[in-house]
């Protein structure tokens, strides 16, 4: 059990670094819009990656600015949902859209993959229970 439990602990953070890897690819297109774009193609949303209590979160924000500084407005996914909804990116320029919708396909998948380990978990932990109270109960049988 313990082999499955580091196993499972390992894919999660592939997991991470390729949603990372997602997120790098978003940020450079957006920096080079950004350096060779007009100021209309300059994209206002961003995303970020992170573990979170063993759990993968890929989420998306909007940048409002105001006398030029930045605030980023947290885009929501909704609860037991693994994707944002196309409506969200609206507001996007064109290059976002399709970036936007391409990077967050994978997101979904990967936040699939995310959901399925954190199922694997709590079925190991159950199985641990389970063997606990069976060495207790035989134990307890054999005095």
């Amino acid at each position: 059990m313990d082999q499955i439990r580091t196993l499972a602990a390992e894919e999660l953070k592939r997991l991470v670094v390729e949603a990372q890897k997602e997120a790098d690819n978003f940020w450079a297109e957006n920096q080079y819009q950004r350096t060779h774009g007009s100021k209309e193609k300059q994209g206002r949303f961003g995303t970020r990656v992170r573990l979170v209590h063993n759990s993968l979160q890929a989420t998306w924000y909007r940048n409002r600015f105001i006398n030029k500084k930045p605030y980023s407005i947290h885009i929501r996914k909704g609860r037991q949902v693994i994707r944002y909804p196309e409506g969200a990116f609206a507001k996007a320029n064109e290059w976002g859209k399709i970036l936007i919708k391409f990077i967050e396909d994978r997101y979904a998948l990967l936040r699939h993959r995310s959901a399925a380990l954190s199922r694997l978990r709590a079925v190991l932990a159950e199985y641990g229970r389970l063997v606990g109270e069976s060495f207790a109960k035989y134990s307890e049988g054999s005095r």
